[in-house]
């Protein structure tokens, strides 16, 4: 199998010819994937598999193995193309118990979770299956296969790769791809979650003071509700009737982190609980899906941190950020503008490709609504012409260097 997969975002993208030899079960015993990945890094990776060996080289690592578990595994590209995803879901599809080992390490599993008929612009019809692969990261993986195998579609809310004359139909495959998505999710909610209707007490914990810089040894914090109701030495705080009470003796409490830049997916807000992140600042996304993911984690629904919203604006042309959200003058501008306001958003990101002459109106306008602006050096301006323009932060150092 040959693929040649290629594409350009805001002058960034892969340019790839991938070739995969499998054997009976399809599983690869030859893999030579070349050209550049995303951020244009030079790509030469090779696998191979001989004598009951495994060898294979990529930018991220080399290593072999030998014996059966050689043999019977797929390996899974570090600079792999979409195809690939196919390729191991028709072998999952096929193996026993629709499961296999991976090179150079896991495990993964595949299911068939629904069925569709599509139908491109000629109005002929594909019949395709939403294939969902378990192991590849923290969160399922889908990819749509037709009825012979191939692959017919990868759809994400940023991101959609669908065969020539079906492009219509992605956003069906989309839904139906979130349906099953969020229910993994939700599920999860209801497993992971923990309630304390009363209360929440810690005790014997190292408490972290960020304001003072110190360690206070053998504290107490009370949560009541959303609030923490109070903190102190353990001698001081009497435990309310009916409040749950965690020992916290040999570790250290802290508060909560802040991710201050995202851009937030479903599976993200599990990832940042996990590691202490309880609030995130998400700095553009598509309004109406973080908006919603916002609801969700607010709720309880599905679990993820608090999060404040930055709207994101750019101006037209070749460079311009994957948005709606263009403008090229400030009266095309104030719509979006009136609109992150309305919603609550905290500040507004400007983008590389807006006219340098429409930011000091955008800044200034910006801040009659209590809103901060920030975001890219837009191109053909300076950091410093930006910050005297209104910018109240800039975004990625690279911007500076660019001057």
């Amino acid at each position: 199998v040959v693929v040649d997969y290629e594409f350009t975002d805001r002058g960034r993208g892969p340019k790839l010819e991938a070739t995969y030899r499998l054997n009976e079960e399809g599983l690869p015993v030859a893999v030579e994937v070349s050209g550049n990945e995303y951020m244009k890094a030079a790509v030469a990776e090779r696998f191979a598999l001989d004598a009951g060996r495994a060898r294979w080289t990529n930018r991220g690592e080399q290593g072999e193995i030998a014996g059966t578990a050689a043999g019977g595994a797929f390996y899974s590209s570090y600079d792999g193309v979409p195809e690939e995803a196919a390729l191991l879901a028709n072998a999952l599809l096929r193996a026993p118990g629709r499961r296999l080992a991976l090179l150079p390490a896991g495990e993964a599993s595949a299911e068939v979770v629904a069925t569709r008929t599509a139908t491109s612009a000629a109005g002929q019809p594909a019949a395709i299956r939403l294939v969902e692969i378990a192991g590849l990261s923290f969160a399922p993986s889908y990819l749509w296969l037709d009825g012979d195998g191939y692959l017919f579609a990868q759809v994400s809310p940023w991101f959609a790769l669908v065969r020539a004359g079906f492009e219509a139909s992605a956003p069906e495959l989309q839904k139906a791809q979130d349906e099953r998505s969020q229910a993994f999710y939700r599920d999860l909610a209801v497993t992971l979650q923990h309630r304390a209707p009363v209360g929440l007490l810690l005790r014997n914990a190292r408490l972290f003071d960020s304001e003072r810089k110190t360690i206070h040894e053998g504290w107490s914090v009370l949560v009541r509700g959303d609030r923490i109701a109070a903190v102190g030495p353990d001698v001081e705080i009497t435990a309310p009737a009916g409040v749950e009470t965690i020992d916290a003796a040999g570790a250290t409490l802290l508060p909560g982190l802040w991710d201050m830049h995202t851009h937030q997916g479903e599976g993200d807000g599990l990832l940042q609980l996990a590691a202490g992140v309880l609030g995130a600042r998400d700095l553009a996304n598509d309004m109406e899906a973080v908006r919603e993911l916002e609801r969700q984690w607010e709720s309880g629904e599905t679990l993820g941190p608090r999060l404040v919203l930055a709207g994101f604006l750019d101006g037209p042309g070749p460079f311009a950020g994957p948005s709606q959200a263009l403008a090229s003058s400030f009266a095309e501008a104030k719509p979006w503008l009136d609109r992150y306001a309305a919603a609550g958003y905290v500040q507004v990101k400007l983008y590389s490709s807006l006219e340098p002459e429409l930011v000091a109106p955008i800044a200034a306008y910006v801040h009659t609504k209590g809103m901060r602006i920030s975001g890219h050096i837009p191109a053909f301006m300076t950091a410093e012409q930006a910050v005297r323009a209104g910018y109240d932060e800039i975004h990625h150092a690279n911007m500076l260097v660019l001057n």
